[in-house]
């Protein structure tokens, strides 16, 4: 919220007021939050671009929109995140992955997901990018397959039928744009903002956008 505010609307403010005012007027949902908050596990990564970890969010997908997106594990970047229609879809997925090699004009050295098949054309290409390397993660080492936590679906509240193509087109239709426009607020917030340090820890803290692309900064590089 505080990256927000002073991002998109050009406000001057510090954190602690963010956080008294929020506390102020969703005090359920900031206590909510506390309550789920995770307990940090230590993780360690060598450099940008060294292992990206890619994922699907299957929340919205009764409702027609399907997320996808990557994070570099050393600077915490978001590489992508995109809704469509789709994230079973190998072409898409493979897509988003040749997309952001070309931006950045580069490939990572591994990339990590879970064992869907909407992940073969993106093994396929991370594998032939890196047949050449001369590592211990060249070519069929390049792609490792994880376990993913298990999806929860919304539950059907009767006004919405997720069997209906007609209502899921209109949904896409109406929203997509929204969602595509707030998922990319998201990663540029996320990819400015500032990590800060905290005990015990492996990564170093920093904006996630400096840390990729200025490695050199902590003594990185690509």
């Amino acid at each position: 919220m505080h990256q927000r505010l002073t991002t998109d609307h050009g406000l001057v403010v510090d954190r602690e007021t963010v956080r008294v005012a929020l506390t102020c007027l969703d005090p359920e949902g900031v206590a909510r939050r506390k309550k789920q908050r995770l307990s940090r596990r230590k993780y360690f990564c060598k450099g940008p671009n060294y292992l990206w970890h890619m994922d699907g969010y299957d929340k919205l997908k009764p409702f027609g929109f399907c997320i996808h997106g990557c994070i570099d594990g050393y600077s915490r970047r978001i590489m992508w995140l995109e809704v469509t229609s789709t994230n079973n879809d190998p072409s898409i997925v493979g897509q988003y992955y040749l997309d952001c090699v070309r931006q950045i004009e580069g490939a990572p050295r591994i990339v990590r997901a879970d064992c869907g098949t909407e992940n073969v054309v993106t093994a396929g290409l991370q594998r032939y990018f890196r047949s050449n390397a001369d590592d211990v993660f060249a070519a069929e080492n390049s792609f490792m397959y994880g376990t993913s936590p298990a999806n929860q679906d919304l539950r059907d509240t009767g006004v919405y039928d997720d069997s209906d193509p007609l209502q899921i087109a209109c949904l896409q239709f109406c929203f997509t744009g929204l969602l595509q426009e707030e998922l990319h607020r998201v990663a540029r917030h996320w990819n400015t903002h500032r990590i800060r340090p905290y005990p015990n820890q492996e990564s170093h803290p920093g904006k996630p956008d400096v840390l990729f692309f200025i490695p050199e900064l902590k003594g990185k590089h690509h």
